[in-house]
């Protein structure tokens, strides 16, 4: 059906002055540039694949990749993808490459550059990028020019019903597949315990307490049967890393300023309020809830106790992340030290 498309447009505009007008389609005027571009392109670039995939976008270039295939969404709803995205000028539109960062003059120290997690039902992912990474292998690379219309996270039955809601501009994406897979929770406790027992080799990956989470103490605490009571407040100490070891937070100045993290207004511990349930407990003046898995670390603390706490995503920032720190289905690790009473 694509293939009759650009006949069809040459049609309407030889016809058009004799025609009576009609009224535009919402994607009319970037799919008339869209098949000039490629018209344009195939003759100065005749090297290229120039394969069509099911929804329209052209595959350019393909290094296949020798790793499980990348099946449809059933198959393979999660990705875990590097990719850069550009305009049809070659200006990088959005890019998960620390180089890239550095020569649009955005890199930032604790954000985050490197493959993301990729859920590619309705309502995440384009349409076009879903598109692509269809047939696709891990460990392969695929360039294409996606078209605007399939700038959407809907789905839908065919490339005709695209055309048909309103898109964006046409774009070209270079995107590498990391893993595949259909469980991001398995996926992300096997990263955890990978981690877990690469940096601490006699840690338990005993998960009894709570899926997803592991801890590992580093000093034992002062009076380990201290009773807690609500409402108490201590002083705690913590630093926030992801698995590869990229720093994002810490009270400590020393830390903050070896890993160029954004200057704090103030430095040294932060005080929780305690709470018998762990989703209750607080931290600062301002009554801030922590992520669950950072609470539920702490509700296991004792004054004097120091660890590192792992936990999965569902505990941490979910499937949105909190960009451009922390990805989306990202996995935390927290080295946390139970100071002492907080003197008021």
């Amino acid at each position: 059906m694509r293939k009759l498309l650009l006949p069809v447009l040459l049609a309407a505009a030889l016809a058009g002055g004799c025609a009576k007008s009609t009224q535009e389609g919402p994607n009319d005027s970037e799919i008339r540039f869209y098949e000039s571009w490629v018209i344009s392109q195939r003759a100065k670039h005749p090297e290229y694949l120039w394969k069509e995939t099911p929804l329209g976008s052209y595959i350019l270039e393909e290094e296949t990749g020798t790793g499980a295939l990348v099946g449809d969404y059933e198959a393979s709803p999660f990705v875990n993808v590097s990719y850069v995205i550009t305009d049809l000028d070659g200006n990088i539109i959005l890019s998960t490459s620390e180089q890239d960062a550095k020569k649009l003059g955005t890199f930032e120290y604790r954000n985050y550059y490197g493959p993301h997690v990729v859920f590619r039902g309705e309502g995440s992912c384009t349409a076009g990028e879903n598109d692509l990474l269809q047939g696709m292998r891990v460990g392969g690379t695929r360039r294409a020019v996606v078209p605007g219309w399939l700038m959407t996270s809907a789905r839908y039955d065919n490339a005709s019903d695209y055309m048909k809601v309103s898109g964006s501009s046409s774009a070209i994406y270079t995107i590498s597949v990391k893993d595949a897979f259909s469980d991001v929770n398995k996926w992300q406790v096997d990263s955890l315990e990978k981690a877990v027992k690469r940096l601490y080799p006699s840690a338990s990956l005993d998960t009894t307490g709570m899926y997803g989470f592991y801890y590992y103490q580093l000093t034992p605490p002062t009076n380990p049967g201290e009773v807690m009571n609500s409402g108490d407040k201590f002083d705690i100490n913590y630093t926030g890393f992801l698995l590869n070891g990229h720093i994002f937070d810490s009270t400590d100045e020393i830390v903050c300023k070896d890993n160029n993290l954004p200057e704090k207004s103030s430095y040294g511990p932060v005080y929780i309020s305690w709470n018998d349930e762990f989703k209750q407990i607080t931290m600062g003046s301002e009554g801030s809830t922590p992520v669950e898995g950072f609470a539920y670390a702490i509700s296991k603390m004792r004054p004097g106790e120091k660890g590192v706490a792992f936990f999965f995503s569902n505990l941490g920032y979910m499937y949105n992340g909190s960009e451009p720190t922390i990805p989306p289905y990202c996995p935390l690790a927290f080295e946390i030290e139970m100071v002492g009473k907080h003197s008021n």
